[in-house]
């Protein structure tokens, strides 16, 4: 595997340990978080759930782009969907406290 994969997969895995959704009901995060953390986790496709989480730690459409050996019109098209999936569950989550 070349280092820009391994590094690719590292961040990835990172980003899932920081962004891993906390069931416990004693959780300190403010609601918003764990409704974020719950539907990037238990809600979001896994190819949907990856970029999501790459594009937030890269924070870079080109460089993220660059990455996957795409255009970053592509990865913008795609970050943009995956934006209204989220507000779209986040909306279905307005009432409800996890």
């Amino acid at each position: 595997m070349n280092d820009q994969i391994k590094r690719l997969m590292r961040s990835y895995h990172d980003m899932l340990e920081d962004c891993k959704f906390d069931p416990d009901i004693m959780c300190e995060e403010s609601q918003l978080v764990r409704k974020l953390k719950y539907i990037i986790n238990k809600r979001l496709p896994a190819e949907a759930k990856a970029l999501i989480l790459l594009y937030a730690d890269y924070d870079s459409l080109r460089k993220l782009a660059g990455l996957f050996g795409v255009s970053h019109v592509t990865v913008k098209n795609r970050i943009a969907g995956i934006r209204k999936e989220v507000l779209s569950e986040l909306d279905k989550l307005k009432d409800k406290d996890l």
